[in-house]
């Protein structure tokens, strides 16, 4: 059984709406990359296999490192274990908005896993 999120906030969140100046992303992690102020990637470590971590709290999420952001598309949550995979797989064309919920406060309603914060994608359904 899926279980559907609905897009609500209580505080201040990122909104991302590709248009043609997202004419050189090529995943939706470029987006984030362009268009998040504050985030960091941090690599896997030297010659380790592995998934990039999306810091979106800055220089904070570096001392205490938080697990990667909860990933929500069309109202569907993503595995942690798909996060990377699933950000590198979204063609920007096919988002039709991205919102990136930082704070605590709005991260809270969508539980334990959100402690990263919150990216949600809705596609183009067509």
């Amino acid at each position: 059984m899926e279980q559907r999120y609905d897009p609500f906030a209580t505080g201040a969140a990122t909104v991302i709406v590709p248009d043609e100046t997202a004419l050189g992303a090529k995943d939706a992690l470029d987006l984030l990359k362009w268009y998040v102020p504050g985030m960091v990637l941090v690599p896997p470590a030297e010659g380790e296999w592995g998934d990039w971590r999306v810091i979106l709290r800055g220089a904070i999420g570096l001392s205490n490192p938080a697990p990667n952001p909860l990933l929500i598309v069309d109202g569907v949550k993503v595995s942690a274990e798909d996060f990377s995979w699933r950000l590198r797989s979204l063609n920007p064309f096919q988002i039709e908005r991205m919102v990136v919920v930082r704070d605590v406060a709005s991260a809270a309603v969508y539980g334990g896993r959100a402690a990263g914060g919150v990216i949600l994608v809705f596609t183009r359904r067509r």
